[in-house]
């Protein structure tokens, strides 16, 4: 039969070409093309010679293959490339002695040092001399036990200019072994700018109302001005909590006018129980304490979203230096806390791809020779059935081939994309019962898949699979009851087990290794919280919620 009868017409050129090129050269042809029916799907077309004994080219060979997952990853990754070059954020991975491997496009614009004058050298290239070396040795100490460093740099370009850089520097740690560093860094030089002068004008202005100064009008008049403009509002109670002033740029985030507002109860800028709770323990602890007081954070329910902020404030005291109130100021973060998300997320995916290689390569390449190894051992056992470092070998083959199955699951657990977060759960079940001393109890009610988006199915996957090596590594636990369900589109994760207990569990506070902050931070992603509550000699139990709307959703 002739190709042309049987070849599809949209490559039929192609072939012929192909086929042309390679019977007349005997050189090797190569094209892609797509099936008509579905342009979702790529195929790489290859044309060989086919040869007599002589050496003499008798005809050609055609050999077809589906790449639509290679096309689709490249695409992917290609994705994640633009978005970490084009971040508005300078982004810098490096290697576990400081050396630079990576850096992006808004490193070159913020430093000044090109691409090849940054990779390859050491990480203190812009190193400016204002920290103190026991400075740098804190912070190394900190990332290479495994944890996520947060601070703020003094750092210098390359034009000898200096600039305050917002950084946090996170290990990534794969098969339990940091393999390196990623360090995400924000120009905050206007900002602390900003901070300086605000804290110096707030001064000069408290010092003006204690000595009733005459420029006091006038005074009032800048400030005013000042916080007026502020991403955040300004606010002034009394010692019960009722407001005496409050900025009026507080209508971009409640819609409510000041009016309304000033004589009501502080707590009436929330419309939650749990955001009226935080106003209260807030104004409790200030009034336990009256000093100055910043660096926590706050949220407030809108009709634009959840909006988020950072308190600071101090004391009000009248001439007899009584506090008779509290001044202090929301700073709106929410834009900052999005683009951390993002960030997160897309270290994340990155990790996820890493995670389905490394999987891949176990299965396929160390799994098959192990299996191999195991087939010819049977044989030489049989050969040999009283030899007993035959026997020891063949047991440590067999050993090491289940281990790498196991670990190849917990990288990429196949059936998650196949069965959903139920599926993949009861098959995490079996596969922790087969290859350890614990039993699980497992309860999963149907999970609606148009509710749960692929992240957070593996969110979820990845946090209980979490709880459950701790349970085995740390908690020493034989038994694990897991209870997972939706209800009005929050995920719900109960974790209980017998283990020792009695281990300090938080997000500020917790054991190197047990990966709490991971949890937290996944768990966080999706607005969701989680609470821990260790019992010594009874076991650990867990409290897990997450909304069923991924980052990117609320991004969008």
């Amino acid at each position: 039969i002739h190709y042309s009868e049987i070849v599809y017409d949209h490559f039929k050129n192609d072939f012929k070409t192909a086929l042309e090129n390679t019977s007349a050269t005997g050189e090797l042809s190569k094209f892609m093309f797509t099936t008509e029916n579905n342009g979702n799907q790529y195929y790489h077309a290859t044309v060989a010679k086919r040869l007599d004994r002589l050496n003499n080219i008798i005809g050609t060979t055609l050999h077809i293959e589906e790449v639509t997952d290679e096309v689709e990853a490249l695409y992917e990754i290609e994705k994640l490339t633009v978005a970490v070059e084009q971040s508005p954020v300078s982004i810098v991975i490096t290697n576990l002695k400081g050396k630079i491997e990576y850096v992006n496009n808004h490193f070159v614009e913020s430093t000044g040092y090109s691409r090849s004058e940054s990779i390859g050298k050491s990480s203190n290239l812009l190193k400016s001399g204002c920290q103190t070396n026991s400075f740098y040795s804190e912070l190394w100490a900190t990332i290479l036990k495994g944890e996520t460093w947060k601070g703020e740099l003094i750092n210098r370009r390359k034009d000898g200019t200096l600039f305050w850089e917002g950084t946090k520097i996170s290990p990534v740690i794969i098969n339990d072994s940091i393999k390196f560093f990623v360090a995400v860094k924000a120009d905050i030089t206007a900002q602390k700018k900003m901070e300086m002068a605000l804290t110096s004008y707030k001064r000069r202005l408290e010092e003006r109302v204690v000595t009733k100064t005459k420029n006091l009008k006038t005074a009032e008049y800048n400030y005013k001005e000042l916080v007026e403009h502020l991403h955040g509002i300004v606010w002034e109670v009394d010692m019960d909590g009722f407001i005496k002033y409050i900025s009026p740029n507080v209508k971009r985030y409640i819609n409510t006018d000041v009016d309304e507002l000033k004589g009501c109860h502080f707590r009436n800028l929330f419309n939650t129980e749990e955001q009226r709770y935080q106003a209260d323990n807030l104004l409790t602890n200030i009034n336990k304490r009256p000093t100055e007081f910043n660096g926590e954070e706050i949220n407030i329910t809108t009709e634009r979203g959840q909006l988020y902020f950072n308190y600071s404030g101090k004391p009000i005291y009248d001439d007899r230096n009584k506090v008779i109130g509290f001044r202090g100021i929301l700073i709106d973060i929410t834009q900052q806390k999005e683009r951390d998300k993002y960030i997160v997320e897309a270290i994340w995916e990155a990790e996820e791809k890493q995670k389905s290689f490394i999987a891949m390569e176990l299965h396929d390449s160390i799994g098959s020779s192990l299996s191999a190894a195991s087939i010819y051992m049977n044989t030489v056992v049989k050969m040999y059935q009283h030899d007993v470092v035959i026997q020891k070998v063949n047991e440590i083959i067999k050993s090491t081939a289940k281990e790498v199955r196991l670990i190849a699951r917990q990288l990429r657990p196949p059936e998650l994309d196949k069965l959903g977060l139920e599926g993949g759960l009861h098959n995490l079940k079996q596969l922790y019962e087969s290859n350890a001393h614990i039993h699980i109890d497992l309860s999963v009610s149907k999970l609606a898949a148009a509710v749960l988006s692929p992240q957070l199915e593996l969110a979820a996957y990845r946090i209980i699979a979490e709880l459950i090596n701790n349970s085995l590594k740390h908690g020493e636990a034989s038994r694990i009851a897991i209870i997972v369900f939706e209800f009005r589109a929050i995920l719900y994760i109960l974790f209980e087990d017998n283990g020792i207990g009695g281990l300090e569990v938080s997000e500020k506070s917790y054991r190197t290794g047990m990966g709490i902050s991971n949890i937290y931070s996944r768990v966080k992603s999706f607005n969701g919280h989680c609470s821990f509550f260790s019992i010594p000699n009874q076991g650990l139990v867990v409290d897990i919620q997450m909304k069923c709307a991924n980052i990117v959703d609320n991004l969008n």
